[in-house]
């Protein structure tokens, strides 16, 4: 809320200051639907070879399917605390956003949906305000508590949120500032609030993803904020606890939160892109691997297989073989560790 008093000419001076910062996600914007591209036909391929999405696990059957940058790997937190409904409700808030964000709206009942959502129905507090004054625990590094911080008074919570939504609402609308400092300045006043009694950052993240989505940053069905949170733990605090100063008075410097904010979105940029050449890569593997399976004799070994193609993974070895194994391509007549190939006549 105090972030939306601050004085136009702050406001123009915390872009400058981010300039480069904005400049270089930008950038990673208008080349994104070349990355998306590249994704959706990697991902093909991959369901032509019908290997598992995810190249860092082990494919475990076939009804076993991942998103290729799959948000249910960043949701340990999610899942400490309230268990598999909490990651449930995370999840399909993510794919709320993913398809409906054009028609969904920044408010105080969307916020609570949110928290319903990732707290879960069996929570008492799901989707209520506070109701009692509550203190966050500052960390540094992973698990060293060395402060806390009182949020707002829980009688101010109901004014304090209607006030951020309807300043926000107005400066969203005019699009006079850069909309991802706009999404800086709201996630602050909504950390520093803190409204409810558990759960605040999941919200918040949402609440992010959400208005990424509606200026054009598309990443929230294949990139995660949460595991991008959980690599940076120790700049998260800091950085608000510096632009935080001062927030009761509107004196505050938007510029700490709102630089990490935006190498959390580049985090997220370069994983999309870092794990498409992965799955590339892949791909690549599965495809040399069954045209080599095409071209062996009548009765092979999988040991053959290794010498002629020695980088392919074992695990992308095993899931093609037992993939050409189950449409007749291929049939196992000697089992174990020497395990032997034979192709049927018909093929």
């Amino acid at each position: 809320m105090r972030s939306f008093e601050i004085p136009k000419e702050r406001w123009l001076e915390t872009e400058s200051k981010l300039t480069g910062r904005l400049d270089e996600i930008e950038s990673l914007r208008r080349s994104f639907p070349e990355v998306r591209k590249r994704l959706k036909e990697v991902v093909e391929r991959l369901r032509r070879l019908d290997i598992g999405l995810f190249p860092a696990s082990i494919d475990t059957g076939r009804e076993a399917r991942y998103s290729p940058v799959p948000q249910a790997e960043a949701l340990a937190f999610a899942r400490s605390h309230g268990g598999e409904s909490s990651e449930a409700g995370y999840r399909k808030m993510v794919l709320r956003i993913t398809k409906e964000h054009d028609r969904m709206r920044l408010s105080c009942d969307l916020l609570r949906e949110m928290h319903l959502c990732v707290c879960g129905a069996g929570d008492p507090h799901a989707g209520q305000w506070k109701t009692k004054n509550n203190y966050v625990p500052v960390y540094r590094g992973h698990d060293t508590w060395f402060a806390s911080r009182l949020t707002t008074l829980f009688q101010f919570v109901p004014d304090y949120m209607e006030s951020l939504h309807e300043r926000f609402g107005r400066m969203w609308e005019s699009r006079s500032i850069d909309p991802l400092l706009l999404i800086a300045a709201y996630s602050l006043d909504l950390l520093y609030i803190h409204p409810f009694s558990d759960g605040n950052g999941r919200v918040v993240r949402l609440a992010i993803l959400l208005l990424l989505h509606q200026c054009g940053h598309s990443i929230g069905g294949l990139g995660s904020l949460e595991s991008a949170v959980a690599g940076r733990r120790t700049g998260y605090n800091e950085s608000l606890l510096a632009s935080m100063q001062g927030w009761e008075e509107a004196r505050h410097d938007l510029s700490h939160w709102g630089a990490f904010l935006l190498r959390l979105i580049r985090d997220v940029y370069d994983e999309i892109s870092r794990r498409t050449d992965e799955l590339a890569a892949v791909a690549n593997q599965g495809t040399a691997l069954s045209e080599a399976i095409d071209e062996m004799p009548g009765s092979f070994r999988s040991v053959d297989l290794k010498s002629r193609l020695p980088g392919v993974p074992e695990y992308i070895t095993r899931i093609v073989l037992n993939r050409m194994r189950e449409a007749g391509r291929i049939e196992a007549t000697v089992l174990g560790p020497e395990v032997e190939w034979r192709k049927p006549a018909s093929f």
